[in-house]
């Protein structure tokens, strides 16, 4: 993995970031309007895809003819700014799909991030909760449930962890059945 360091290319990040996502919550329907398709996937690594996961989705996009792909730090505004006043500067990141999960995880990622298509087809953004949604062409995601028949769990492993968390903690879960609704 690449990281990239340039003012410029960083700010160019934005334009295919908004291709894919419209805002930069996985707790909401994140992705523009042009993604046909999503899938959740819990858990994950922390805030990496677990390695299964990871291998699917460079086989996934190399079935779709895409070979590098960016990841980004995506906390605050940042592609323009530090996370908060000089303390934090925002990772960014282009790989390939001959990238291995170890080249993957020996990036430095400690915040919630995004890895996205460089030509806006395709994105997943892990959460800080240790999931990720993962939406782009019917053809990209039927291609990931191919590969993964875990997929299908994935969703009610979800659903068990926050109500869980409900009975345990007291946390709202108000919000889950409206945010399943958007996946495959």
């Amino acid at each position: 993995m690449k990281k990239i360091t340039e003012i410029e290319a960083i700010k160019n990040l934005e334009g295919n970031f908004i291709k894919v996502f419209k805002n930069k919550d996985p707790f909401d329907n994140c992705f523009a309007d042009n993604i046909q398709a999503k899938i959740l996937l819990f858990p994950t690594e922390g805030y990496y895809f677990q390695e299964e996961q990871f291998n699917v989705l460079r086989q996934a996009i190399s079935h779709i003819g895409e070979d590098v792909f960016f990841i980004s730090e995506i906390e605050g505004n940042c592609f323009s700014e530090p996370l908060s006043s000089g303390s934090y500067e925002h990772g960014h990141w282009v790989g390939a799909i001959s990238s291995t999960f170890e080249d993957y995880t020996d990036i430095p990622i400690v915040v919630e991030n995004a890895v996205y298509s460089t030509g806006g087809n395709w994105g997943a953004i892990i959460s800080h909760e240790g999931h990720a949604v993962l939406g782009g062409s019917t053809e990209l995601i039927e291609q990931v449930q191919s590969l993964s028949p875990e997929y299908v769990s994935c969703k009610q492993k979800f659903v068990d962890y926050w109500e869980y968390s409900q009975r345990e903690y007291g946390s709202n879960i108000d919000w889950l059945q409206g945010f399943l609704k958007q996946f495959s």
